[in-house]
């Protein structure tokens, strides 16, 4: 039970519980206001930025041990039953395929939110996932086939990202011979024109969309989202549903032609145009939906299957 007020307000809980809904009751946590999850703007802070995050994890390990009975958590867990079976999509292969194409992924102190599947299931499709930092490299992995520039925190690296010509200039050109990029969210940003912070400062991006992203007082938009492929592009067919969440502070202009997607989940967003599909050879995907891949393997088939046609040009 998580926020007890006392140990005897955990036990008149913990025995209403066992007498009417007969469930095993195994332990509490005290209510403590400093026992609070370090976060910013966006949200919670990711564990690459270590320190405070690390000094809660290990407070949080120290009461769990001691009014928790471990014990009999894993007790309870071995003697389970077999879950129902079920069919379901196959998310891996049975033997992780050889790599046939290499993917770039940003990731550093800008670009860090990725679902882990979303990766495993490229590596284990059969792409070489290479990562770089558009912070701090002044060029592309070698050799790759695709990029994929994932969400994060652009607007606190604004200054460094957009002071990295070398870098803006080896993904504008990427862009421009054809290469598949996909980006999510804190990707699109750095695609758009500029971002403009919580000061009004602007800072020139990539600009391979139109519009500039313009930092909020306030959460634009959040929520667990479904989504209408409304255009073909290097993800996924016209007509294709698909799943992820949407979670950010900055706005940047719907766009008016070609759009990626029209959302049909949750209710205040339904209608709504999201997704760009842009470049030459509408080789570019940005969008401030985050997808996960694993309500659609086919997301990281396409992914490497475009990439690897990217490489054989």
């Amino acid at each position: 039970l998580n926020q007890a007020g006392s140990t005897r307000h955990y036990e008149i809980c913990r025995k209403a519980i066992e007498k009417y809904a007969s469930t095993p009751v195994i332990g509490y946590l005290l209510r403590n206001k400093d026992l609070v999850i370090p976060e910013r703007h966006l949200g919670l802070k990711t564990t690459s930025e270590g320190g405070e995050l690390e000094t809660f994890i290990q407070n949080l390990a120290t009461r769990i041990e001691s009014t928790i009975d471990i014990d009999r958590i894993l007790e309870i867990a071995r003697n389970a039953p077999p879950l129902p079976e079920k069919p379901l999509p196959c998310l891996f292969p049975e033997t992780p395929a050889c790599p046939v194409t290499r993917i770039a992924v940003a990731k550093d102190e800008a670009f860090s939110f990725y679902y882990q599947a979303n990766l495993d299931m490229l590596s284990d499709w059969g792409a070489e996932l290479c990562y770089f930092s558009p912070v701090h490299d002044t060029c592309l992995p070698p050799d790759i086939g695709g990029i994929y520039i994932g969400g994060g925190f652009p607007e606190i690296m604004a200054a460094e990202l957009s002071a990295n010509q070398p870098m803006k200039d080896t993904l504008t050109k990427a862009a421009a011979d054809g290469m598949p990029i996909y980006a999510e969210c804190g990707g699109l940003m750095y695609l758009s024109e500029a971002i403009e912070d919580f000061d009004s400062t602007k800072y020139l991006m990539l600009g391979l969309l139109p519009g500039i992203s313009v930092m909020q007082k306030k959460l634009h938009r959040l929520g667990y989202t479904r989504a209408a492929v409304q255009n073909d592009n290097i993800l996924s067919a016209k007509g294709t549903e698909l799943r992820g969440h949407i979670f950010h502070w900055s706005k940047l202009p719907s766009p008016q032609t070609k759009p990626a997607y029209t959302l049909l989940e949750p209710a205040e967003f339904v209608g709504q145009n999201e997704g760009f599909i842009v470049g030459g050879s509408t080789n570019v995907l940005a969008s401030y939906l985050h997808l996960h891949f694993g309500t659609n393997p086919d997301l990281a088939k396409n992914f490497i299957r475009i990439s690897k046609d990217f490489c054989t040009i």
